[in-house]
């Protein structure tokens, strides 16, 4: 169970670093 926590974490940090990416490019191009 703690290996899906874990990955379930690890799935939605990654999620919040790829959209504070999108974010800083879309911000960029304007």
């Amino acid at each position: 169970m703690d290996v899906i926590i874990q990955m379930g974490v690890s799935g939605a940090f990654m999620g919040l670093v790829y959209a504070l990416i999108a974010y800083g490019l879309s911000q960029k191009a304007r």
